[in-house]
């Protein structure tokens, strides 16, 4: 008989002893037991690393590696050569999981599946005292769905809430970008465009574990936070055209430039929003996409920082609404070498002409 395949799930640990024994226990108490667990204690000055030592000894799943400290995305990468399983995916060490889950997505998984996706259930250190939106709402899938411009750019940008096919991912040389932030996003961004078919699975089986210094909770100002975001662009660009990937997914790519940039101020104060929104316009000529582009309706206007606005712009992107509304970002535009007129157009163009007189 053929043995069953094998989940690597890596687990990056820096000074991490409050949470990190929760971690791994949720994981080795999985109901899929054929799993390899990498734990990379980066460097840690706490217990982390004698916690790792001694739930090593229990578990043989369990494989530790200790570096001095080089960042998480270092770790995962070390990580992900170290691997051996059929499939890898990642934990955060403040994290855990359902034990469930690795059972639930092998069963997802077919020959034509390149990975798995589950929802995420937000968890607090401390409550909060008002009604909160989700951070990682669920998103908008079932089932075995071929991937498309749509659906990543529907998807969460993240590498731990989803089981992928580690042959693609060394296929492809698809690796956390080491000394630089926002790193799951890249990831994700290098990694999807390459699935045939990605299987969602709508259980919270990810719990999320948010702390009083958790960075998504954070407010963000200033350009030494705003660069890191407009590097990840630069390289996902350099990615995609240096395999190959540009003709195809450039739609793609400008479409994640103009939601990254509404996403964007609403982390930022709005006294900065104006000058958010000018970096990605610089960047956008940067990069040499359309001149259209940069000055275009949506640089404009979607300034989402909070209420509807960021629900309806930044979380449920549709294609149909945005040529309704004229918004030449992806798709037929640039496809066809030539950006959509659209309805309302001239009106907005007028008034953009009156509102920079």
């Amino acid at each position: 008989m053929q043995s069953p395949a094998t989940i690597s799930v890596i687990v990056p640990v820096y000074n991490a002893e409050k949470t990190l024994r929760r971690c791994i226990e949720s994981i080795c108490a999985s109901t899929y037991p054929h799993l390899e667990i990498i734990c990379v204690n980066d460097g840690s000055t706490d217990r982390s690393g004698q916690i790792l030592a001694e739930m090593a000894q229990r578990d043989s799943r369990i494989v530790v590696i200790n570096q001095a400290n080089a960042g998480v995305s270092a770790a995962r990468n070390a990580a992900l050569v170290a691997a051996t399983g059929e499939y890898v995916t990642g934990v955060d060490s403040d994290d855990y999981i359902d034990a469930d889950l690795y059972r639930m997505v092998m069963a997802c998984f077919a020959p034509e599946i390149d990975a798995v996706a589950y929802a995420i259930a937000d968890e607090f250190e401390v409550p909060p005292q008002e009604p909160h939106q989700p951070l990682y709402r669920m998103e908008p899938y079932s089932g075995a769905v071929p991937v498309t411009e749509e659906v990543i750019s529907n998807m969460h940008p993240l590498f731990w809430a989803r089981v992928w096919r580690r042959s693609l991912v060394e296929a492809h040389r698809v690796r956390f970008p080491e000394g630089a932030r926002f790193e799951d996003a890249e990831f994700f961004w290098k990694a999807a465009v390459h699935c045939r078919n990605i299987y969602f699975l709508q259980r919270k089986l990810y719990h999320y574990w948010q702390h009083a210094n958790s960075f998504m909770g954070g407010q963000l100002s200033g350009n030494a936070n705003l660069e890191p975001m407009l590097n990840v662009e630069r390289r996902l660009c350099a990615y995609y055209r240096e395999n190959r990937l540009w003709e195809k997914w450039k739609p793609l790519f400008v479409h994640g430039l103009v939601k990254h940039c509404a996403s964007s101020k609403h982390y930022f104060p709005v006294a900065e929003h104006e000058a958010v929104q000018r970096a990605y316009y610089n960047l956008a000529l940067e990069l040499g996409l359309p001149h259209e582009l940069p000055g275009d309706f949506a640089l404009s206007t979607l300034k989402p920082a909070t209420g509807w606005r960021r629900l309806f712009f930044t979380n449920i992107p549709n294609t149909r609404v945005y040529r309704f509304l004229g918004i030449s970002l992806f798709y037929k535009s640039y496809r066809d070498g030539k950006v959509t007129t659209g309805r309302f157009r001239h009106i907005r163009q007028l008034l953009s002409n009156l509102r920079h007189r």
